[in-house]
């Protein structure tokens, strides 16, 4: 299998920083460079020691060697614009995933890439963002979704996932949006939703640790979110009705003033 020559992350933020850290931590020697465009999160990762260089703007084709692994942790919407401003990449034998937390999108924009691309989705994140919350540790024990074809390239990236000591999970781009949509996605609307009605941070005696707990991902970045649930908004919208019709017969034991179970 042909030796990775740089690492190449686009997006120096939770979870690109945490990817550098966790190789670096796993002893992989390739040099580790980032692109993020935006200033005030390339300083921030500038100042993590994390990468050899951060470069202030988007990863455009020319920046892609041959012997690249390249890994894009952005938003999902501009993961998309990356796969399209990236190309065929000319035949160069790079390698490119994505930690995306949708995957239909994504696949099918990789599809000029062709066996160079996998899909991938680390199961591990905080409400916290840019490269100051990155940790080494982050993916310890998570499930990592990978959708692609058997090759070199899938090879290459079930190598990092395991060095970065998480457990890669072999799932389809639909049967990641669909899994996704209720154990991740559906849980993110219902925290917005409750954040709403009893706002995270509220300084009430009444907000305790139960309330905090539930309002924890509400704090997570809209910016990341919004791109999320217009990717996969017919498949949360599945789990969502459930929930939505479960609160109704709840809401109806209430005011009968039944007994009613769970």
């Amino acid at each position: 299998m042909r030796r990775v020559e740089r690492i190449v992350v686009s997006g120096a933020g939770l979870i690109g920083g945490s990817v550098a850290l966790g190789l670096r931590r796993a002893g992989w020697a390739p040099p580790i460079v980032a692109f993020e465009p935006s200033h005030t999160r390339a300083a921030e990762a500038r100042a993590t020691g994390a990468f050899e260089c951060v470069h202030g703007r988007g990863l455009e084709a020319a920046d892609v060697a041959d012997g690249d692994l390249v890994v894009l942790a952005a938003p999902v919407g501009a993961i998309v614009a990356t796969l399209e401003t990236l190309g065929e990449l000319s035949g160069r034998r790079v390698v490119v995933t994505d930690a995306g937390s949708t995957k239909r999108t994504i696949v099918a924009a990789a599809r000029g890439l062709g066996g160079r691309f996998v899909g991938g989705h680390p199961m591990a994140g905080s409400e916290q963002a840019g490269a100051s919350a990155a940790r080494g540790d982050l993916f310890d024990g998570a499930a990592w979704a990978l959708a692609g074809e058997d090759g070199e390239a899938m090879s290459r990236v079930i190598e990092m996932v395991e060095a970065l000591g998480a457990v890669p999970v072999r799932v389809t781009a639909d049967e990641h949006d669909r899994e996704a949509a209720r154990f991740s996605h559906a849980p993110q609307v219902v925290a917005y939703a409750l954040s709403n009605v009893a706002p995270a941070g509220a300084t009430t005696w009444a907000a305790g640790t139960g309330h905090a707990s539930m309002t924890r991902l509400a704090a997570s970045p809209w910016s990341v979110w919004r791109d999320v649930f217009e990717a996969n908004a017919d498949a949360i919208a599945v789990p969502l009705d459930e929930i939505i019709a479960e609160l109704a017969r709840l809401r109806e034991g209430l005011r009968s003033s039944r007994t009613w179970n769970r």
